[in-house]
């Protein structure tokens, strides 16, 4: 399963608002999968530990009994105990959900600074309100202006709060509550906006009076929140998922309206337009011929368009390779399959290449294209390659297929 839908999945779960369907997913693959079960009891840990419960529930051991192979009244009981306690905690206050922020510093030269994002009818940052906040959990190793922090600290204005190796959860004088995960930096904290250098948060965002936006800026765009329930995620693009509501995604002059249900890429390597969300939350967004060289891209096919003519002796070499770009950026594995071929090539790790060697990652193998028209298509997939083939496992993302000619010259 996706971190993405993981994410989907046990924030339904916390708010009380999964499906039958999805209740019997999550359950499933709670009970077979140790890693999601680890992260599903953290999750709920922490939800526990936010709402100010202590020997109420003790979660360990009920997450434990949820996760039983007996399927028994027992476990039943268990999950309407705790679910109880989750709904008992819950403030009556209207809220929306920001789900999964991610932010990479490094790789902000690789995107376009001058994106962002804005709901509909957004006003300037300067409308927001200020912000004061007290930091109601600090769990590890956890930093404000440099020396430790500690909970029921406040968190002022101009302040640099970051985790390490640790989590810390936020809420501000609205009520409006932010949990940040490990590696997380907020730099700074003020009246205009919150700011994230890098790492990951959830944020449940009360709504504010006269839909004044909470402005959420990373080194690659902005985030209004106005009564929408959303999920911004930057590697080394900013992918907007919106659930609930519309938003505006801007990048540079260009602006799509990006409706519930639907996604949208800014970042050099994929057009600006509104996608229906693949169900397992992962695709290929382009190709990009590399030169095997240099192991770069070749100017002019960054992405290579649908119908390109490709005229070898125009090129800087023969030697090439195909990449196709994935969102996000590491994913279970990549499928390719060329000219009638559906099992050409699998690649489990970044970047995923048409063609490889023996070489190490990064270093791309040369392939030189024969003449004539050429159709590829790349599948990413949520699971490690098959063992002995070239195929995937798990589920299957969006694919994308181009076709191009090849020409001597």
């Amino acid at each position: 399963m996706t971190e993405e839908r993981l994410a989907v999945l046990v924030e339904a779960y916390l708010e009380g608002t999964l499906s039958p369907g999805e209740r019997a997913e999550l359950e499933e693959v709670v009970r077979t999968d140790a890693d999601v079960r680890a992260r599903f009891l953290d999750h709920v840990r922490l939800d526990v530990r936010l709402h100010g419960e202590r020997a109420v529930v003790d979660e360990t051991k009920a997450v434990a009994l949820i996760l039983s192979v007996d399927s028994d009244a027992r476990r039943a009981e268990v999950w309407r105990m705790v679910e109880a306690r989750l709904r008992a905690r819950r403030a009556p206050t209207k809220s929306v959900v920001w789900p999964w922020v991610a932010a990479a510093a490094v790789l902000a030269g690789i995107l376009y600074a001058a994106g962002r994002l804005s709901g509909p009818g957004g006003r300037p940052a300067s409308a927001v309100a200020p912000l004061a906040a007290t930091l109601e959990l600090v769990e590890g190793t956890v930093a404000l202006n440099g020396a430790p922090a500690r909970a029921d600290q406040a968190v002022r204005r101009g302040d640099r709060l970051e985790t390490s190796a640790g989590q810390a959860a936020l809420r501000l004088a609205d009520g409006t509550r932010i949990e940040l995960r490990s590696e997380t930096r907020l730099s700074p904290i003020d009246g205009r906006a919150v700011r994230v250098d890098r790492g990951e948060l959830h944020a449940r965002v009360v709504l504010r009076p006269g839909e004044r936006p909470l402005v959420f800026e990373t080194p690659h765009g902005e985030a209004r929140v106005l009564g929408t329930v959303l999920r911004l995620l930057v590697d080394s693009a900013t992918r907007l998922d919106v659930t609930k509501g519309t938003v505006r995604l801007t990048r540079g002059a260009q602006s799509v309206e990006v409706p519930a249900g639907h996604y949208a890429i800014a970042g050099a390597r994929a057009e600006l337009a509104a996608r229906p969300i693949p169900p397992a939350g992962i695709a290929v967004l382009s190709f990009t011929l590399i030169n095997a060289d240099t192991d770069e891209p070749i100017p002019g096919f960054d992405p290579v368009p649908d119908g390109a003519v490709i005229r070898l002796s125009r090129l800087p070499t023969r030697r090439l390779n195909l990449r196709a770009n994935t969102t996000p950026d590491r994913v279970g594995c990549v499928q390719f399959a060329l000219d009638g071929n559906p099992s050409f090539n699998v690649e489990r790790e970044p970047p995923y290449a048409l063609v490889t060697g023996a070489g190490p990652p990064g270093d791309f193998s040369a392939w030189t294209p024969p003449v004539g028209g050429r159709v590829v298509t790349a599948t990413p997939w949520t699971g490690p390659p098959a063992p002995g083939k070239r195929a995937g496992t798990g589920e299957p993302g969006q694919a994308l297929t181009i076709r191009f000619d090849v020409v001597e010259r």
